[in-house]
């Protein structure tokens, strides 16, 4: 993660950020940090992660 600028940031400062693109922004104490978006391979290491747990939990009755 990268701090951007030491300054707190406004909920209006944050809302007039771009959507979508290359990186995620986040708030974090005041700061901004901007952290990359998940790629394609991260995105189907979680939904395997979330089939497997979800048939597991569907084998076991449990939530």
């Amino acid at each position: 993660m990268t701090t951007v600028r030491p300054k707190e940031w406004t909920y209006e400062e944050f809302m007039a950020l771009p959507e979508g693109g290359p990186l995620r922004y986040e708030v974090i104490d005041g700061g901004l940090t901007m952290t990359p978006a998940p790629n394609t391979r991260h995105q189907k290491i979680s939904g395997n992660l979330f089939a497997a747990i979800h048939s597991l939990s569907r084998q076991q009755s449990s939530g």
